[in-house]
């Protein structure tokens, strides 16, 4: 896989990082809207007091507790919704990871291999130097 490629997974991570962090804010959104819905709902309970006259209470208890139950479990769907995101967060920031590690390592390589270069390049200068000064000492 070339710097190039590389570089395109790199963009990639990066690109599924901010999504995961998106999914993760709509779903703590939801999550706090689902708790607000039941604590509406456990507020209505706990008033006792029926919207209209004409059910009696007994019917407009079950119809609460009901309601109170779907509000419950539309918030832990959405809790465990919340923690699905933030572990897909968790998981595209390792991935990323990884990558940047990968491209540091390479650069590192890639300067590894250039100092090596520049050093074998200046140990030929001086080898043609000393070459030059051998031959320059005979003749002199």
């Amino acid at each position: 896989m070339g710097t190039d490629n590389l570089s395109g997974v790199a963009r990639f991570r990066e690109h599924a990082v901010r999504q995961c962090e998106f999914a993760l804010r709509l779903a703590s959104a939801e999550c706090q809207r689902s708790a607000a819905d039941a604590a509406l709902v456990s507020a209505a309970i706990a008033s006792e007091a029926p919207d209209s006259g004409a059910v009696t209470f007994g019917v407009w208890l079950q119809r609460q507790l009901i309601l109170r139950q779907e509000a419950r479990a539309g918030q832990r769907a959405a809790e465990l919704r919340e923690e699905i995101a933030r572990q897909a967060l968790v998981e595209a920031r390792r991935e990323k990871e990884v990558v940047d590690k990968l491209r540091e390592a390479r650069a590192a390589e890639d300067d590894r291999r250039t100092d090596r270069r520049e050093a074998a390049a200046l140990d030929e200068v001086a080898s043609r130097m000393r070459a030059v000064r051998s031959r320059w000492t005979t003749i002199s």
